[in-house]
Formats: C-alpha cells, sequence, structure tokens
C-alpha cells in the first residue's frame, strides 16, 4: 500500500511577513509515521490537534523530516520525543549522527529525499508515493516577481 499524505497545517505569510506559519504535513508509509516541518503555528495545538485527529500522538511520530533548519520549518522538531530527524546531511537518534546516502535516501519503502540546494544549500525535497501519484514537501516561494 503506498504512503498516505495529509496536511496538518497550511503555511502562510500575513501582516506584511510579522505572522509566518509553516506548511506541516504527515506521512504514514507502513509503521513509518512522518512528519515534515513541524516549524512556526500560532499554538503547538495548529500541529497536535490534526494530528491527534488522525489518532497518532506525538510519541508516535517516527520521524521528523526538515526540508532545511530555519525556525519557521524546524521550530517545533522536539515535540516529537521517538522521532528519529532526517535533514540532508544525515539522520539523528538521541545524540547519535547516523550518516544517510544523500539523495535518494528513503525514509520509509514509498518514501525519499532528494537535495535540492536553492534557499539554503542545505535544502532537501521529501517525496511520498501515494495512490494520488507523488507528493513533493519542499521550500517554495508564491511572491509575484
Amino acid at each position: 500500500m503506498p504512503a498516505q499524505h495529509h496536511l496538518l497545517h497550511a503555511g502562510y505569510v500575513r501582516d506584511g511577513g510579522v505572522s509566518v506559519g509553516s506548511s506541516v504535513s504527515l506521512v504514514t508509509d507502513g509503521d513509518a509515521v512522518i512528519l515534515v516541518d513541524p516549524g512556526m503555528v500560532a499554538s503547538r495545538s495548529a500541529i497536535l490537534e490534526p494530528l491527534a485527529v488522525l489518532g497518532f500522538g506525538p510519541e508516535q511520530v517516527t520521524h521528523v523530516v526538515l526540508t532545511h533548519h530555519h525556525p519557521d520549518h524546524a521550530l517545533n522538531a522536539a515535540l516529537f520525543p521517538n522521532a528519529e530527524l532526517v535533514d540532508a546531511w544525515a539522520r539523528y537518534r538521541g545524540d547519535q549522527w547516523l550518516d544517510h546516502g544523500g539523495d535518494g535516501h528513503r525514509v520509509s519503502e514509498h518514501t525519499r529525499i532528494i537535495l535540492t540546494p536553492g534557499h539554503t544549500a542545505e535544502d532537501l525535497t521529501f517525496l511520498a508515493e501515494t495512490d494520488a501519484g507523488v507528493v513533493a514537501c519542499t521550500h517554495c516561494w508564491w511572491h509575484t516577481d
């Protein structure tokens, strides 16, 4: 069965850039419960409540993927005490720094990362193969210029 993607929180920029919220995604794939970019939100409940509606508590999250390390994408990563953190460089579990293969690293059977430097040199895109097609979680801008 392919992965399932759920948008927990839709990102935004408001008030001339003073208020910034991250798009936060949940991807389930077999036993993997993967949270992507648990960054800045108005309240932590904006992440935890939709997660609970889907039947998961913070301790059940197995992986947190950061598309890059800016606070608007990473601020709430510590809410998930049992999760392995995955970024462009490595995997982190407790006090262990565990290398991964970089481009193409599979977080789970139907998910992987690709390195997509741009906004930062360490940007990645997280890909999830779902019944609806491939979902890409990445950093993007929506300015008219």
